[in-house]
């Protein structure tokens, strides 16, 4: 993707530690701008999923020409997913550690969640050990949950399920956190999250030896739209 090289370009061998040190000046125009950015970043993704590494390309761009921001975290940590499916996994890494130092950084709490979902789930588990993953997973629910984002905490739950399952938590273990985890979906109406966590549950049943979940009415008819949004970011 062309934006993605004009962005490497725009980086042009810095070294990211030195980038990430630079913190932009106040301007009250460019800091709309980027909490804009932001907060449109996950309807974009649903609309059109290819508006989001344009998203995170325009962050960072402006990040390095004009300084960090809380939102630079936001867009760095996208960022490295993009490269990272792109297969360029260390970069990926790299920009995803950068990512999660600019939420110290600047106590982005706000964005401490979305940011770590984002790093460890699609870019860490390529280049870490996937039981570290898991393990950090219980740590991003809580920062989710203690600013009331419970959409992402929903996917953070699924994202435990699933990498639990990887990790080889024992079967027993996860099926009463994939049991729980549905439920608080349940609770706060995320009827993707379920319908997405519902195949890891009847799997883990089965290689148990019990019978399938029994799904709800309502589970069995979400939209291919509403699932699209498993991997939100």
């Amino acid at each position: 993707m062309a934006a993605v090289g004009a962005t490497l370009g725009e980086l042009g061998g810095q070294a990211l530690d030195a980038v990430a040190a630079r913190v932009s000046e106040p301007d009250p125009l460019e800091e709309a701008r980027r909490a804009l950015l932001v907060r449109i970043a996950s309807a974009a993704y649903v609309a059109e999923p290819n508006l989001l590494p344009l998203i995170a390309c325009e962050l960072v761009q402006r990040s390095v020409r004009l300084g960090c921001s809380r939102e630079s975290a936001y867009g760095f940590g996208v960022f490295s997913l993009t490269v990272t499916a792109g297969w360029m996994l260390e970069l990926g890494a790299e920009h995803g550690r950068i990512a999660l130092t600019l939420v110290d950084r600047f106590d982005a709490r706000e964005l401490a969640g979305p940011v770590q979902h984002v790093v460890h789930h699609f870019t860490r588990a390529w280049t870490g050990p996937l039981a570290s993953v898991y393990d950090h997973n219980a740590q991003m629910y809580r920062a989710l949950m203690d600013v009331g984002d419970l959409e992402y905490a929903g996917w953070v739950l699924h994202m435990r399920a699933v990498y639990g399952y990887l990790a080889g938590v024992p079967l027993d273990a996860l099926a009463e956190e994939i049991e729980h985890a549905l439920e608080v979906m349940r609770l706060h109406d995320h009827g993707a999250a379920v319908a997405c966590t519902l195949p890891f549950a009847h799997l883990v049943a089965r290689l148990r030896g019990r019978p399938r979940i029994r799904s709800r009415p309502t589970e069995t008819t979400t939209t291919s739209r509403e699932r699209s949004r498993r991997s939100r970011t």
